[in-house]
């Protein structure tokens, strides 16, 4: 009992661990997807035929491009695991994992097939990187802390 207590007593962000329930604990991993597949689809390049919104990413210097694969698919795993239900605490991790890592294949896909856009595995290690920090991160915060 003191041991639950003394979890409860340092875990501040535990409202962030909880899952989301009902059906709409899917929208947002659903509406990161939806913008993440939206960016994929952005033609590259920075000519007066571009769009707008694919200007702006021509601001961001490519090597700060690529880390923010690690914190988007951090965010996108972590919006998984609290929209999943499972007793099953590994059922969860991998459900989520397997969701990132494949919207991660088809991202690089989409890029592949559009103009001035490249497919990369580097950019595909750094989504699976971001996933597996999420879910290192969210067992560490699952954890509960050791009596003495």
């Amino acid at each position: 009992m003191a041991g639950a207590r003394l979890y409860r007593q340092r875990r501040p962000i535990r409202g962030l661990l909880r899952p989301l329930h009902g059906e709409p604990g899917h929208a947002l991993p659903t509406l990161a997807v939806v913008a993440i597949i939206g960016l994929a689809f952005l033609p590259g390049g920075s000519g007066p035929d571009s769009q707008s919104l694919a200007r702006v990413f021509t601001w961001v210097p490519p090597t700060l491009q690529n880390l923010l694969h690690v914190p988007i698919y951090g965010g996108l795993t972590w919006l998984w695991l609290r929209a999943r239900h499972d007793r099953r605490p590994a059922a969860r991790l991998a459900a989520a994992l397997a969701a990132t890592v494949a919207i991660a294949f088809v991202d690089e896909a989409i890029q592949f097939t559009r103009p001035g856009r490249y497919a990369s595995l580097g950019d595909l290690g750094l989504d699976i990187i971001g996933a597996l920090c999420a879910v290192f991160v969210y067992e560490r915060l699952n954890q509960p802390l050791a009596t003495p």
